[in-house]
C-alpha cells in the first residue's frame, strides 16, 4: 500500500475541482451499478496543514479547511484513510449500491499540528458539509487538467 506524508510547513493550498465537477458531486446521486463516498474537512483546527485522503490505498485528494473528497465507487467494503504530519486513521466500511456514505475528517490534538480522526456521519448531516464546502480535485482531474 502506498502511503502519503502530508507536508509540515506553510499554509494548506488544496487544487479545487471545476465548478462543475462540485455541482454534480452535490446531486448527491451515484451512476447506476455505483456508490459515492464523501469525506469533508469543516473545521479550522489544524487549518494551515493540508490532510491527504486515500481510498482503498489509491490517492483521493488533499482536504484543506472548508472541502471535501467525493469518490465513485464499486459498492463493497472500502478502506478509507486520512493522513496527516502525525497520523494516520483509518476506517474499514462497506458502501451499498446507489448509496452515498459521509464522513467527517475531526482534528484531535497533535504535538507539533493537528491529526485528524474520520467519523461516519448521517446523511443529512454529511449533505450539509458537503454544501458548505468546496470539492478537491482528484489526482487524476489534477493531470487531466495540465494535459
Amino acid at each position: 500500500m502506498a502511503v502519503l506524508i502530508a507536508p509540515t510547513v506553510g499554509c494548506a493550498s488544496t487544487p479545487l475541482a471545476s465548478h462543475e465537477l462540485d455541482d454534480d458531486a452535490k446531486r448527491f446521486a451515484p451512476a447506476p451499478g455505483t456508490s459515492q463516498i464523501y469525506i469533508a474537512r469543516p473545521s479550522l483546527v489544524g487549518g494551515r496543514f493540508p490532510w491527504l485522503v486515500q481510498i482503498d490505498g489509491e490517492p483521493a485528494g488533499v482536504l484543506s479547511v472548508d472541502t471535501y473528497v467525493m469518490q465513485a465507487t464499486v459498492p463493497g467494503p472500502h478502506h478509507i484513510t486520512i493522513i496527516t504530519g502525525e497520523s494516520q486513521h483509518t476506517l474499514e466500511l462497506t458502501t451499498d449500491n446507489g448509496a452515498s456514505l459521509f464522513l467527517e475528517a475531526v482534528p484531535q490534538m497533535g504535538h507539533t499540528e493537528a491529526r485528524a480522526q474520520l467519523r461516519v456521519l448521517q446523511p443529512e448531516q454529511g449533505r450539509q458539509r458537503v454544501r458548505d464546502a468546496r470539492r478537491v480535485a482528484t489526482p487524476s482531474q489534477r493531470l487531466d487538467a495540465r494535459s
